[in-house]
């Protein structure tokens, strides 16, 4: 068990070995795809971006989430 070379790059099959998987993430700084953290004008309240990606049996679904 392990990986026996740390600096080879690892394939989606190294990391994921079944066709039922479900990843999330969420923005905590600004980048690219995903927004940070946010508060609005009375900081009453966050906003965070996060991405859903799940894949059961071959049907992929994507979320996008804005939630406060």
């Amino acid at each position: 068990m392990g990986i026996a070379n740390p600096k080879t790059p690892l394939t989606l099959d190294d990391i994921v070995k079944t066709d039922n998987y479900f990843f999330v993430a969420t923005g905590i700084t600004d980048g690219m795809f995903l927004k940070d953290v946010q508060q609005n004008q009375e900081k009453s309240a966050t906003l965070t971006h996060s991405l859903a990606i799940v894949s059961i049996e071959q049907y992929l679904s994507l979320f996008i989430i804005k939630a406060n």
